[in-house]
Order: structure tokens, then C-alpha cells, then sequence
């Protein structure tokens, strides 16, 4: 049920991660990717911060809208988590944002060294941070299938963006929870090294990049 698609023209990146009944969460994952990218296409004049909010309400709102026409994708929905680039203008200005919803990932791998940037969106991950519960609780049944904030579930969403300055090498790795709830974060770290050292990967004039 996930949906991932680029522009690297547009500098944005994303994957989606669907639930709902039938084929619900795929109809949803690839609505949400599609409205998305098509917001973030249409020229407007505005910051990246505005651009992926607007995003993101179109995403919701397609998603919302089709789920409320038929009964069988009633309640379907969709995480989100998305990178939107731009060219530097100034020294250490962010020219990286990140958007996302629910408790889909993003990763940064620095020195290969794997740091995850966004916070899930879920009861259980705020009940961690507070202290509530541990973290092997949070990952056990029934609680790791509390279905977290959704794009088009509601008829509104709150993203959360955030800036970041990017340094020369800087790998991000986009991810639903079906890879994260399937490998430790030290292997997923210890796989992207090992495909970025391939020999089709490095070159004297090779170097990876932001």
C-alpha cells in the first residue's frame, strides 16, 4: 500500500504509506503522492514552508473527497513524509524542508552515521516521549496498530515542517513503517553504507550529495 514518486526538477521527493479496507490504503497512498507533486508543480511565488502546506491540503483534500464517494474507501487515509529542496541563496540558510504526516520517516545519513529527523505522529509515540510507556510496549501489540493521524482521514490535517541546512554527503532516506518496523535502525544504517561503497556507486569523481 506505499506509493513513492520524485521530481527531481522540483526538488521534491515523497512517500506515502496507505491504510484502509480493501484496496483503500493504495488508492489513498497514490491519490495523496499524485496531489502533492501536482500542487508543488503549479508556479507560485511563496516560500517552501507555504508551498508544502498548500501541498498538503490538496493532498488531504483529494484523498478526503474520494474516500467520502464511495463506501468501500470510506475512512482509507495515508502518512506522508516528503523533502522539498532549493538553491542556496545565503551561507548556512535551510535550503531543505521536510513535511510529513503520521508516522512515516525521514532519515539523514552523515558519516555514516543514520539520525532520524521527524517525530511519529502516533498516541503511542507521544505517550513514549512522555514517559507513559517504554519503547518495547510502543513496538508491541495492540498498541503499535493504533492508526496514527492520516492524510484524508479528516477533512483537515496539520502537517509538520521543518527546515534543515544540508551539508556536502548528506544522505536522506524517505521510509514507511515498513521498513522501520522491520529492521533496527543500525542495519538500515549499515545497508545504505554498503549500497552507497558499491562499485557502481564510487568513482574518483564520485561523491554523494544532498
Amino acid at each position: 500500500q506505499d506509493s513513492c514518486d520524485a521530481r527531481p526538477a522540483l526538488g521534491a521527493y515523497v512517500v506515502c504509506d496507505g491504510m484502509g479496507g480493501a484496496a483503500g490504503g493504495e488508492v489513498a497512498s497514490q491519490l495523496a503522492v499524485e496531489a502533492f507533486l501536482a500542487s508543488l508543480a503549479t508556479p507560485a511565488a511563496t516560500t517552501p514552508c507555504i508551498r508544502l502546506e498548500a501541498a498538503i491540503r490538496c493532498a488531504n483534500q483529494t484523498v478526503f473527497r474520494h474516500s467520502q464517494r464511495s463506501r468501500h474507501l470510506r475512512g482509507m487515509g495515508t502518512t506522508l513524509v516528503a523533502l522539498l529542496f532549493e538553491e542556496a541563496r545565503e551561507p548556512a540558510r535551510p535550503t531543505l524542508w521536510i513535511a510529513h504526516v503520521g508516522d512515516s520517516r525521514c532519515y539523514l545519513l552523515r558519516a555514516e552515521t543514520l539520525h532520524l529527523l521527524t517525530q511519529d505522529h502516533s498516541l503511542v509515540e507521544e505517550q513514549f516521549r512522555a514517559g507513559l510507556i517504554t519503547r518495547v510496549q510502543a513496538s508491541a501489540p495492540p498498541l503499535r496498530h493504533i492508526i496514527p493521524p492520516a492524510i484524508g482521514s479528516q477533512c483537515s490535517v496539520e502537517p509538520e515542517i521543518l527546515p534543515f541546512v544540508p551539508q556536502p554527503g548528506d544522505i536522506f532516506l524517505l521510509a514507511s513503517d515498513g521498513l522501520t518496523r522491520e529492521l533496527p535502525e543500525t542495519e538500515i544504517a549499515q545497508l545504505l553504507c554498503s549500497a552507497l561503497s558499491a562499485p557502481e556507486n564510487t568513482s574518483a569523481n564520485h561523491r554523494p550529495s544532498a
